[in-house]
């Protein structure tokens, strides 16, 4: 039985290091390189079947698996562009194939993304992608009004124009400083739980399991913690002004916050109803105890009338749970009440 222990640890010991050369060494994730921005975007080239847009760039010293461009058409339906790019002696490097469309809030457009088979390109290499459509309806293509992109040329139909195509480069690349914390911690957890179960006697075997999720949470949060970006991403402010709303509602005007007065002229505070259930589920905000009976009571019934709360519940407990203190506020909370 110890051996079979012995050779488990082991095993699992060899698969975490082998996860972790992948993690530190392979490029598992893209990065993105913006050479002319689409929020200065001002019109649009209309490009039909015969007409072709060149854009002249310099390259990194690194390899290029794919291009966007953005549109303002909602889907590419029956639209064939075909997109290349070649080198300085027009030899071409890359034939690009659609993988993608997603939607940029900030100006309504449409990012298309073009992959195609990875190649190495030298520092500063002069490049030419071209845009020409093949087949189907006319297909309008954003333009930068300005030459905010320094290093090309724009060219319609063979014609130099004075903007630049709205384009960002992709790259494969490793995965950054936090990622790696993360599964550096999340494997020493997976080997650290292996140990545990195999080695501690079974009536210590929880503690010992409590005291590693002690040290384990802070410290896979450690990317988080110290990354040098913003910690949330697209509304994240605007989620947690949810928070807010129900704390002030209640604490401040002493009413069950049915409704949401600061956003957008008003609007129903129930909708958002896994920021009210985590709050109150946790007594979070909340120092008046004889609100959280009736608000079980009241959710409760909800609980039944809505599926998607049952989806939603577990996640909003689940991170609101570790935020719970005496003074019952946070960070994001005093910056609302302040703005």
């Amino acid at each position: 039985m110890t051996a079979h222990r012995i050779s488990l640890s082991l095993i699992t010991l060899l698969i975490g290091l082998l996860i972790l050369v992948g993690v530190y060494s392979l490029p598992l994730t893209k990065e993105y390189r913006l050479l002319a921005p689409n929020d200065l975007t001002v019109e649009s080239f209309l490009l039909t079947p015969g007409h072709t847009i060149k854009q002249t760039y310099l390259s990194h010293s690194t390899t290029q698996s794919g291009i966007k461009i953005f549109t303002y058409i909602p889907v590419i339906t029956d639209q064939e562009l075909l997109l290349q790019i070649k080198d300085d002696n027009d030899l071409l490097l890359a034939t690009g194939h659609l993988t993608g469309q997603s939607f940029l809030a900030s100006n309504d457009a449409v990012v298309l993304d073009y992959s195609f088979p990875w190649f190495t390109t030298k520092p500063n290499q002069p490049l030419t992608l071209t845009l020409s459509l093949s087949a189907g309806s006319q297909l309008p293509i954003n333009i930068s009004a300005h030459n905010t992109y320094h290093g090309g040329t724009l060219y319609l139909d063979d014609v130099q124009q004075p903007g630049d195509l709205a384009l960002a480069t992709i790259h494969p690349t490793i995965l950054n400083t936090d990622a790696k914390i993360g599964a550096t911690v999340g494997i020493a957890f997976v080997l650290a739980v292996t140990l545990i179960f195999s080695f501690v006697p079974s009536y210590y075997q929880w503690l010992a399991t409590a005291a590693l999720l002690i040290i384990a949470t802070p410290l896979s949060l450690l990317g988080f913690w110290f990354s040098t970006g913003d910690l949330g991403i697209a509304d994240w402010d605007l989620y947690f002004s949810y928070h807010e709303v129900i704390r002030r509602t209640v604490l401040n005007f002493h009413v069950f916050p049915f409704w949401n007065p600061w956003l957008c002229g008003g609007t129903a505070a129930l909708g958002r109803i896994s920021a009210l259930y985590s709050d109150f589920f946790t007594g979070t905000h909340l120092r008046h105890s004889h609100w959280l009976p009736a608000s079980h009571l009241f959710l409760r019934g909800h609980h039944r009338r809505r599926s998607s709360f049952a989806r939603e519940t577990p996640a909003s407990i689940t991170t609101r749970l570790p935020t719970c203190c005496p003074r019952g506020h946070f960070w994001w909370s005093h910056h609302y009440r302040n703005r």
